[in-house]
């Protein structure tokens, strides 16, 4: 049997990996959307004068027969982490309740995904709103009149409509941008909201602040790495909003500072790893003396 550091491995990958694969699609949509819509452009080269019309049908028609599949692929993922979890929890205790806190997680996942119970969209849910590509018709027409304001050459209007589509190393394109208005780090959020399910259900009030470094990490995370905590010692986070060293989240914006579904905030991809307390009791002092050494050594390395 796989032990729990591995299972907690597992899922970051499965993460990371369905957020590439989903991304790379939606690069591949914005492609042949491009495509598409540079096969439109041939009355351009002739008149300077853009059919807006069918340029339109082209966003609305990619939009309608692709991004529903990028849908389907985040709701499956975010609905395979409850499977995840509970082979985790399965790691750090026997317990029959598992699969009845496992039905209990698919209902609140269903909720933020927008799902009814029958499977069904939910009006102006999540995927829902996803799927209303309103917002994207209008940018797109308001950056189409922009692209042509002053009879651009042809190859500059190209240019500038495949930044807006596709995107570049300065800004995201537009179907991408879309999701991550919706979506951004959605899998991860799913993933801390089915562990916190399972944890509270459980009793746990431990857990480890699981995820790793890179090297754009925040002083945040850089500080707590790897360390085990306490639910009592997480609500002191809180104290930390508005500061250099705190989480990336601002109450007034962004919600409720919730730390173990919000952990270091905006763009966090931390995760608490929850433990039970044999596990806790009297490893945590050398437990986090350690993280802390490793974690000074990766920013002494980077120079952060």
């Amino acid at each position: 049997m796989a032990s729990r550091n591995e299972i907690s491995k597992t899922k970051q990958d499965f993460i990371r990996k369905k957020e590439e694969l989903i991304y790379a699609d939606i690069a591949g949509i914005s492609d042949q959307m491009m495509e598409d819509i540079l096969a439109n452009l041939g009355d351009y080269k002739k008149t300077g004068k853009i059919n807006q019309r069918d340029l339109l049908k082209v966003l609305k028609t990619s939009f309608a027969d692709n991004f529903p599949k990028i849908m389907r692929e985040t709701a499956t993922a975010g609905k395979a982490l409850t499977d995840l979890n509970v082979i985790y929890f399965s790691t750090l205790l026997e317990s029959d309740r598992l699969n009845d806190i496992k039905n209990t997680a698919s209902v609140v996942i269903d909720k933020s995904l927008g799902l009814n119970p029958d499977g069904t969209l939910k009006a102006n849910g999540f995927i829902d709103k996803a799927l209303n590509g309103e917002k994207l018709q209008q940018a797109f027409i308001k950056e189409i009149n922009n692209a042509v304001a002053g009879n651009p050459d042809v190859k500059v209007l190209q240019s500038r409509i495949e930044n807006f589509i596709i995107g570049n190393k300065q800004q995201s394109g537009l179907l991408q941008k879309h999701y991550n208005t919706l979506a951004k780090d959605i899998l991860i959020k799913i993933d801390r909201r089915n562990g916190n399910i399972f944890a509270d259900e459980l009793g746990l009030r431990d857990f480890i602040f699981g995820g790793g470094l890179i090297r754009t990490s925040r002083t945040f995370c850089l500080n707590r790495n790897g360390k085990m905590f306490n639910t009592d010692q997480a609500k002191e986070w809180k104290k930390l909003l508005g500061s250099k060293s705190g989480p990336i989240w601002d109450e007034s914006r962004d919600g409720k500072y919730d730390p173990t579904e919000v952990m270091g905030g905006l763009g966090c991809r931390h995760v608490p790893d929850w433990v039970t307390p044999d596990i806790v009791s009297g490893n945590k002092t050398a437990y986090n003396e350690k993280a802390a050494a490793r974690n000074k050594a990766f920013r002494e390395k980077f120079n952060l």
